[in-house]
């Protein structure tokens, strides 16, 4: 069998906010989250959607914790009262809520210098590090507990997504650099039916558990495999799985991208 990572980076993502569970808001931030730790290697292995809650918040922290070792939650990070993600936090790692100064002067630059009741978003878990936010006030939080890395970003979209692509995607490059490349290879096959397509590869599947496979419904069938291993392995990994596919089925052409 195939090897893949020797050392895998899986995630949980936690979106939280009644008004998700309550469908007042269509939730877009963990499917963007996911499209993006994929790109880079990281497996999401659970997406949970929990209201404004302790008690529910508290439950998705520890289900996921025992699954990732990175877990990010979206939303709950502002300044009413139904924003208790911090709080949550802070309750299941066991560590007490701190005002930390610098999440007070990142909130101090985004409103010229005036802080109220924003102040409720400077007190983190003791230990934690502040997320700069440049699409708003709230800063995001870094947290290492038990060797697993927690992400709090904050619930509106273009601010979730601003702190993970300044903080979180940069991050966990830089701990999958070392270890690990991705190549993406495209088939495009001559058959027309999906399906058929799909059975003729399912022992290759079962062979490479590290890839992901995906066939589109094109004319002909195309299919995706998205390959991440050492980078010692990748060359080797990559040749065995087209070696196999052509085997089974009938290939027209092949594109093979690979990320260092």
């Amino acid at each position: 069998m195939a090897r893949g990572l020797t050392s895998k980076l899986r995630a949980s993502i936690i979106a939280i906010g009644t008004e998700l569970t309550k469908g007042l808001v269509q939730d877009v931030n963990t499917y963007q989250l996911a499209k993006e730790l994929a790109c880079i290697g990281v497996e999401v292995g659970r997406i949970i959607i929990v209201p404004d809650d302790r008690r529910e918040i508290e439950w998705a922290l520890k289900k996921c914790l025992e699954l990732s070792n990175v877990v990010i939650t979206t939303g709950g990070l502002g300044f009413t009262e139904d924003d208790v993600t911090i709080e949550a936090v802070a309750s299941t790692l066991g560590l007490p809520l701190r005002l930390n100064n610098e999440a007070l002067e990142m909130i101090k630059s985004r409103t010229s210098g005036e802080v109220k009741w924003e102040v409720k978003a400077a007190y983190l878990p003791m230990g934690s590090r502040p997320l700069y936010n440049r699409a708003g006030i709230s800063p995001g939080a870094y947290v290492k507990t038990d060797g697993k890395h927690l992400f709090l970003l904050p619930g509106v979209p273009v601010e979730a997504m601003a702190i993970f692509q300044d903080h979180v995607k940069p991050f966990l490059e830089a701990l999958l650099r070392q270890r690990v490349s991705r190549a993406t290879i495209v088939v495009e096959t001559m058959h027309e039916v999906e399906a058929e397509v799909d059975e003729k590869i399912r022992q290759i599947k079962s062979k490479h558990p590290s890839a992901y496979f995906k066939t589109h419904a094109f004319k002909p069938v195309k299919l995706i495999v998205n390959v991440t291993a050492d980078k010692k392995d990748l060359e080797r990994l990559v040749n065995e799985i087209l070696n196999d596919l052509k085997l089974v089925i009938n290939i027209r052409d092949v594109k093979v991208e690979v990320s260092l």
